[in-house]
C-alpha cells in the first residue's frame, strides 16, 4: 500500500504531496521530500508502534498518528490523509499484522 499525503514531524509541517507512506507486511515507511531535504522513517512490526486516527481541523487536519519510542525519530509523527483516517488506520494495521 502506498499513499501520498503530508506529514508533521514535531513542529515541522509538510503539506501534500511532500510525504509518502509505504506499508507492507511488518513494515511501515514514512518518507518526506521537500526541495533538497529528505528524511525517511522506518517502523517495523516489532518496534511496538501504535497507529491511530488523528484529527486537528475539519477536512485538512485529518491523518494517522504513529506513536513510537524510537530514539532519534521525531516525537510527534503524523501522516496527513484526505481519506477517512479511521479506514486508513484500520487498513495499515491489517497489512502490518498480516501473516
Amino acid at each position: 500500500m502506498r499513499l501520498i499525503g503530508g506529514a508533521r514531524l514535531d513542529m515541522m509541517n509538510f503539506t501534500w504531496p511532500f510525504a509518502q507512506l509505504y506499508v507492507e507486511k511488518g513494515l511501515l515507511i514514512l518518507t518526506v521530500n521537500f526541495l533538497f531535504w529528505r528524511k525517511e522513517y522506518s517502523f517495523l512490526k516489532g518496534d511496538n508502534i501504535l497507529i491511530e486516527p488523528f484529527y486537528s481541523l475539519p477536512i485538512i487536519g485529518r491523518g494517522i498518528k504513529i506513536h513510537h519510542q524510537i530514539k532519534g525519530y521525531p516525537h510527534e509523527v503524523i501522516f496527513w490523509v484526505f481519506d477517512d483516517p479511521e479506514k486508513v488506520a484500520a487498513k495499515i494495521k491489517e497489512i502490518i499484522r498480516s501473516d
